[in-house]
């Protein structure tokens, strides 16, 4: 899994500050574990200096917020993907030690302040057993 430790803390701020001031109006619930999302009218003018700082060559394709609060999972899956597709990456907005990707049969955290590149192809999922929520910006890469 790679790993990039370019995100600054300053544009993570920016993003928060803008979901504070929206509120839970913002969120659209997911279906199962209730997990929620924003994919329509992102501010990319917050967003696009956070996903500038992955040091990537390759074409933008959809980009989401997605928000996990406590207690709540998303279960085991592969995700399909479309032709070209590279990688999908997660930069974590806000989080907590009890918040954790599942991998197969691996656990890893997402830190503040990394983007993380990683095969949705592969089984996965994740789950907050913390007392926080967890936001990730979410997009995928395609060539």
């Amino acid at each position: 899994m790679d790993n990039w430790s370019y995100i600054s803390h300053a544009t993570a701020t920016s993003v928060v500050e803008w979901l504070f001031e929206g509120g839970d109006d913002l969120w659209k619930p997911c279906g199962e574990g209730e997990w929620s999302m924003i994919s329509d009218d992102l501010p990319m003018d917050i967003l696009q200096p956070v996903i500038d700082q992955v040091p990537l060559e390759a074409n933008l394709g959809e980009v989401l917020l997605s928000r996990l609060v406590p207690g709540q999972f998303i279960s085991l899956h592969v995700d399909g993907q479309k032709e070209g597709w590279i990688t999908r990456v997660h930069v974590p907005i806000t989080t907590n030690a009890d918040c954790k990707m599942v991998f197969e049969d691996e656990e890893v955290h997402f830190e503040v302040g990394k983007a993380y590149g990683f095969n949705t192809q592969v089984l996965h999922g994740c789950h907050n057993h913390g007392h926080s929520d967890r936001v990730h910006l979410m997009f995928d890469l395609h060539g």
